[in-house]
């Protein structure tokens, strides 16, 4: 896991050369030692693979520099039709603000409805 240090070292990079190309959202570690960078586009636009090849730049800095593995999720408006499933990368993931969100609302209801199951039962 890499130190705040090493992330501060990191960002320098990015803002030393141009503060607007950097990722938009890099959580670094889960529980399962999970790293996940998060690239945000307008939800006017559709995401593809001009988003893909600037989000997969970031994760080579990030991965080259602090020697772990991520994976990428590109979020935008919508995801372009024409992209093919085993053509982009397993650790790629491409998403709709509506789904994102259509997801959360769902998980959260499942939560709820158990939760008020397990109230009940107790």
């Amino acid at each position: 896991m890499a130190s705040n240090r090493q992330l501060r070292t990191i960002i320098e990079d990015y803002i030393g050369s141009d503060a607007n190309d950097r990722p938009d959202l890099f959580l670094a570690g889960n529980v399962l030692k999970q790293h996940l960078l998060i690239e945000f586009k307008k939800p006017t636009l559709t995401v593809g693979r001009d988003a893909e090849s600037q989000a997969k730049k970031y994760a080579d800095t990030l991965t080259g520099k602090l020697g772990m593995p991520l994976e990428i999720m590109i979020i935008g408006g919508e995801v372009d039709p024409k992209l093919v499933d085993e053509y982009t990368g397993k650790k790629t993931n491409f998403a709709s603000y509506r789904a994102v969100i259509a997801t959360a609302k769902t998980q959260l209801e499942w939560l709820i409805t158990t939760h008020s199951i397990l109230a009940s039962i107790h």
